[in-house]
């Protein structure tokens, strides 16, 4: 069997024993609920004593447990081996497969939904817990997950494909060595998320608190500036559709000719800009769409609508955008993308959707959505307050993402 290419060593410098290789079912136990698949969504409660954990309740290698509901007592009772303990290692099992969690404390018994299998080590003293969480939250899992899985309208791993997993593991000294030590680096993304997080909901609340005035900014003298006005955006911008060209297939080129066709799919939920398109259509196509340019704003109309993004690029928008121009200069382009993502515009925006199974905007309905502005001095300190404070969340989003490919590098040499 190859060796791993990174390893620990004992307190006195020499090599440990060489690594064994066995199937998941000779290491380790594994348990799923039976007969939960159709249970109501009614038995779910918000508050008692008793979680049910589902995989939308893992986050980064943990249960959130702040988002899992409770069942009663006797759904509890049902089957003692979806019980989950502390060392539990937890894989979903339906849906998005392989994605693992840890269960280091429980403040309160916890038992599973359908989708998820209980693991633990055997009473062998061959695997450690902690270490087998971490084999398995490695790329080896999933790939195999995927790669056995059953197709359907929702994929799902089966015990009898997991059982035969592949563990390769070193003597019980190296796994705990391996474990504390990927172990600290987790604690160390944690502590980046948690900074990015907070950083987040500070932006999201100082944003609340700019756009309905409680949060004021001065001229550089300490006198205010005038009172905000308000006005419909039909007074203020030019909203125009975008268009797409079809059947688009026959549109779309790899040539270095092509222009940039901007989707939903090219945006980041984490900030405003767009940077790149992974589509381009041929030039042609400019009959029958929008063409736009770098420092234009563009609003989704559907699906995650009325969030608005700053092109910085040229391009061409569908009819899923809606391009939003200032040809009077009244805005600050950064304070309007601000301004038009704000609480109090998104608010209005939920009111005017339509559409039943999907919301969507249009045009004289973002016209009639009601905008409030202060002068164009504050704006300019609005934005550079707020881009200030993207450039921050960005930076911490950079080292989280950092520490996560070293992790990911880590993970690839230990368990090749």
């Amino acid at each position: 069997m190859a060796m791993p290419l990174l390893r620990f060593k004992q307190d006195n410098g020499s090599n440990y024993p060489d690594w064994n290789n066995k199937k998941l079912i000779k290491l380790a136990s594994i348990h799923a609920r039976i007969g939960w698949q159709n249970m109501r969504v009614s038995e779910f409660q918000d508050i008692g004593d008793y979680y049910v954990i589902t995989g939308t309740d893992f986050k980064n290698g943990k249960v959130n447990f702040d988002t899992c509901k409770f069942v009663s007592k006797e759904r509890y009772d049902q089957d003692e081996h979806i019980q989950v303990n502390n060392g539990s290692v937890l894989v979903t099992k339906d849906g998005t497969l392989g994605k693992t969690a840890y269960i280091q404390e429980l403040n309160k018994p916890a038992t599973l939904n359908a989708g998820v299998y209980n693991i633990r080590s055997l009473d062998n003293h061959e695997l450690i817990n902690k270490y087998l969480f971490h084999y398995l939250s490695s790329p080896l899992l999933k790939k195999f997950a995927y790669e056995k899985s059953t197709n359907g309208p929702i994929r799902h791993l089966n015990q009898e494909i997991l059982v035969n997993f592949n563990v390769k593991f070193p003597c019980p000294e190296e796994q705990q060595k391996i474990a504390d030590f990927l172990s600290d680096i987790d604690n160390q993304i944690e502590n980046y998320q948690q900074s990015l997080d907070n950083l987040e909901s500070q932006k999201k609340e100082l944003l609340r608190q700019v756009f309905s005035q409680e949060l004021r900014f001065t001229k550089n003298d300490g006198s205010e500036y005038p009172d905000w006005e308000t006005d419909i955006i039909k007074n203020l911008l030019i909203v125009e559709r975008g268009g797409s060209p079809r059947p688009i297939d026959k549109y779309i080129t790899t040539s270095e000719d092509g222009l940039n066709w901007i989707k939903i799919g090219d945006t980041s939920p984490k900030e405003n800009i767009i940077r790149s398109t992974k589509e381009k259509i041929i030039p042609e196509g400019l009959k029958k769409t929008r063409q736009v340019f770098k420092g234009d704003l563009i609003l989704s109309n559907s699906m995650s609508y009325g969030r608005p993004y700053i092109l910085d690029i040229d391009g061409c928008i569908h009819d899923g955008w809606l391009l939003i121009r200032d040809i009077n200069n009244r805005f600050n382009k950064q304070f309007l993308c601000y301004a038009l993502g704000s609480d109090i515009v998104q608010k209005q925006y939920r009111s005017l959707a339509n559409g039943t199974t999907v919301k969507n905007l249009n045009k004289d309905l973002v016209n009639s959505v009601e905008l409030i502005f202060p002068c164009p001095e504050e704006q300019q300190k609005i934005a550079d307050f707020f881009t200030d404070f993207d450039n921050r969340i960005e930076l911490e989003r950079q080292r989280l993402q950092t520490m996560q490919e070293i992790k990911k590098g880590l993970l690839q040499q230990m368990f090749c």
